[in-house]
């Protein structure tokens, strides 16, 4: 991105100060993606660019994805590829690309709110949390992050079945919710043993009446090691288990899919609601934040009621 953009800088060193000049004319010191991209075609109106120059001042500018805007500098985030992030600074005069680190943009971005800056900030590095987990590489697979994770753990099961099925009970077996155990009282002690304890509760499931409540054999099932959690009744019970059982045998992403959703697993929920552009302090209760306000209550209402349905639907009591 660098070596790209000071290639065309040198070749049209006007245009990128026009660029600058008009995105420091909108006297906004944060440019958000929208102002990015919003002075590209009053730019290509005012400055002729042949095919291939406006090609590559478009695709520059489609990458950019937030600007800070403090005189004489402009700070750039780009965009390049999914989940990932470059920083640069142009200065207005010199016009020479610059790149940055995350945390020298931060610190050009702070003194908006903060100047001087503070002698001392909080820094926490999230990397070595996400080091070896499988990430999105594609922009066409935005928005099927859940599809994408019961694929990546179908396919370790499937490569070492012994293994993805031994962290999967492993699972089931320290799951709790609020201090109550679910699914498992403990973890089975290997594949072949859970799969003949399964076996035998689906056989008790399947001789009871799909209505009869969790409640009413809760007991025995805890002799055979069951906690809360499988169903509220033995029909549903009886889905949970074979799901499990089907997985155990030859995984795959569906099935995986329909297990999790099944297994009670949020309690609590918080919803953060940055106040947005507009305002930065003393901005609660004002117009513009009341909508939010009522719209995050209906909808913290709308997921605890969700979440004791599930818990209710799955033998637990919310």
């Amino acid at each position: 991105m660098i070596q790209t953009l000071t290639e065309f800088t040198e070749q049209h060193r006007d245009v990128i100060y026009t660029l600058l000049r008009r995105y420091f004319a909108l006297n906004q010191q944060l440019l958000l993606q929208s102002d990015l991209r919003g002075e590209l075609v009053p730019l290509q109106e005012q400055v002729k660019l042949d095919e291939d120059a406006s090609k590559r001042l478009s695709e520059f500018v489609a990458q950019l994805h937030e600007g800070v805007m403090v005189s004489p500098w402009a700070y750039f985030t780009t965009r390049p590829a999914v989940g990932q992030f470059d920083y640069l600074r142009i200065h207005q005069d010199n016009l020479i690309p610059e790149r940055v680190t995350p945390a020298e943009f931060l610190m050009f971005k702070e003194q908006l709110a903060h100047n001087p800056r503070p002698a001392s900030s909080l820094e926490i590095d999230f990397g070595p949390f996400s080091r070896e987990f499988p990430k999105l590489k594609e922009t066409r697979s935005i928005g099927q992050g859940l599809l994408f994770l019961n694929r990546q753990l179908a396919s370790g099961m499937f490569t070492q079945p012994q293994l993805g099925a031994q962290k999967l009970l492993h699972f089931l077996g320290v799951h709790a919710v609020e201090g109550q155990q679910m699914m498992f009282l403990s973890t089975p002690k290997d594949t072949a043993t859970a799969t003949t304890t399964l076996r035998t509760a689906i056989h008790k499931l399947e001789s009871m009446d799909d209505a009869t409540p969790w409640a009413e054999f809760a007991g025995d099932f805890a002799k055979l090691g069951f906690a809360p959690g499988w169903g509220n009744n033995a029909a549903r019970a009886a889905e949970t288990m074979n799901l499990l059982m089907d997985i155990l045998e030859a995984p795959s992403p569906a099935s995986l899919e329909s297990l999790l959703a099944r297994i009670p697993m949020i309690s609590r929920i918080l919803i953060v609601s940055p106040h947005g552009y507009f305002g930065q302090a003393n901005v609660l209760g004002l117009p513009d934040t009341g909508g939010q306000v009522v719209y995050i209550l209906d909808q913290v209402r709308a997921l605890e009621k969700e979440m004791r349905e599930r818990l209710l639907e799955q033998g637990v009591k919310g």
